[in-house]
């Protein structure tokens, strides 16, 4: 039986205690220890399945955040009904709590699994004491900057895009999220002199970021950059070889 029900009021989680389930725990592991195109499972009860269902995927990103722990985007699809599923490592840690996507944009987060320890910390109540917005349901102006980039980067709105992930940096100048978008936004553009500016930006804030190496390559190889190209290639091949496979196609194009 359900003996309580905790809750974070901000955090959109809650703690159900259940007494006598003969099931084995699965250990929790840690968002700060993923990283770009690590590989997903999700597991739970899209649209009220009876067996779980599993989806694969990678992750995307993940953003800081300050309450502690990471927001996760993976490629791990889930539908209506699957909030609350879990996001496994290929190693059988929960990572993850599937939460919400971004309507259009193909986007699918989860907040980290680590919250649960904090959850534990509350006392247990009979209520329902959740009240306010959880952070996707804010008004636009008052959602944090990965939440903000959504609409314009599907609606391919590439100059609204440079004017919020200019601001993003500004405010969060080592966030090396916030310089890869940046510099994605003036790629789009053709601002490759900006764009390839922002990527070495990121990149000194975390040399495992392969999407901004990656990106660095194309925009090299654009200009007709070949060597400078190949040499990303080769960096590329150690942090991430499917990335490094599409780089090698362009460059052989």
């Amino acid at each position: 039986s359900i003996t309580s029900v905790k809750a974070d009021p901000w955090k959109d989680l809650c703690l159900l205690t259940v007494f006598n389930l003969n099931r084995t725990p699965v250990p929790i592991g840690n968002s700060m220890d993923l990283y770009k195109g690590q590989e997903l499972a999700g597991i739970g009860h899209s649209t009220g399945a009876p067996v779980p269902l599993t989806t694969g995927g990678y992750v995307i990103s993940a953003y800081d955040m300050h309450e502690g722990g990471r927001i996760i985007l993976s490629s791990a699809k889930f539908r209506l009904g699957a909030s609350g599923r879990g996001l496994f490592d290929m190693d059988g840690k929960l990572v993850g709590i599937n939460t919400f996507k971004t309507t259009g944009y193909g986007s699918y987060y989860s907040v980290p699994a680590e919250w649960i320890h904090e959850v534990r910390k509350l006392p247990a109540s009979n209520e329902f004491p959740i009240q306010g917005k959880a952070l996707w349901e804010e008004d636009e102006d008052k959602k944090p900057y990965f939440l903000k980039i959504a609409i314009p980067k599907v609606k391919e709105n590439w100059q609204e895009l440079v004017t919020i992930t200019k601001l993003w940096v500004e405010q969060e100048q080592n966030n090396t999220e916030a310089w890869f978008e940046y510099g994605y936004a003036n790629e789009m553009l053709k601002n490759y002199s900006l764009a390839l500016d922002a990527y070495k930006k990121s990149l000194s804030k975390d040399v495992n970021n392969s999407d901004a190496l990656f990106r660095s390559g194309v925009v090299e190889n654009l200009q007709g950059h070949k060597a400078e190209a190949k040499t990303i290639h080769n960096e590329l091949e150690r942090l991430n070889p499917a990335r490094a496979d599409e780089l090698y196609e362009l460059i052989s194009m």
